[in-house]
């Protein structure tokens, strides 16, 4: 993987990213167990617990804060990328020697830095992707459960407006029976067809 002849500080340089890399990797693998659980869990339940419920949101909040972190990792080596200067200033002892001859640096150099740069760019890439696609489930499970809440909540209010219009009817029906049943004279109390 390495070469004797890279300078220590590519060496140090990859193997911090290479262990940044692993370890986001290793945390996406992590979290992708406990989101298909959890989906798992709400989907198969009709009658789910509000303790799933309540896992989904810290869940959620872990894996925004994990996808800013890796988003600004790739953002940090895209911008390293694009700056050819910056990364031929990476190239410490080389600078270090150029100063001691007063012979700069090969501009050409730079690619040996962009091409470790590039590499775990590229692998940040994934890892963020990764993390998306299972932020993006929980987030298209929590609008399913808005909607089916949404949903329950209209038939309570439909009920709700039912009764209240059977109330009236009834409020109304027996308002005219008991004005009829009050012991007033109006003539129909003389009627055999009225009663």
């Amino acid at each position: 993987k390495y070469h004797d002849d890279e300078p220590p500080e590519l060496v140090f340089l990859e193997t911090v990213l290479a262990d940044a890399v692993e370890s986001s990797t290793r945390r996406v693998k992590i979290f992708e167990p406990i989101v298909d659980d959890l989906l798992n869990q709400i989907g198969t339940d009709e009658d789910f617990s509000n303790s799933v419920l309540h896992q989904m949101a810290p869940l959620k909040d872990q894996l925004q804060s994990f996808d800013m972190f890796v988003a600004q990792a790739y953002e940090c080596l895209k911008r390293l990328l694009n700056d050819d200067e910056e990364m031929l200033n990476m190239l410490l002892t080389e600078q270090e020697e150029a100063r001691k001859t007063g012979v700069p640096v090969d501009f050409e150099r730079h690619t040996q830095v962009e091409m470790i740069l590039g590499v775990y760019a590229r692998q940040f890439s994934v890892v963020q992707q990764e993390a998306n696609f299972l932020l993006s489930r929980i987030k298209s499970k929590q609008e399913f459960l808005e909607l089916e809440l949404d949903l329950y909540r209209n038939r309570l209010i439909r009920m709700d407006v039912d009764l209240a219009i059977m109330g009236v009817a009834t409020g109304i029906t027996t308002s005219v029976a008991g004005f009829f049943g009050m012991n007033l004279v109006s003539g129909l109390e003389d009627s055999h067809a009225a009663f």
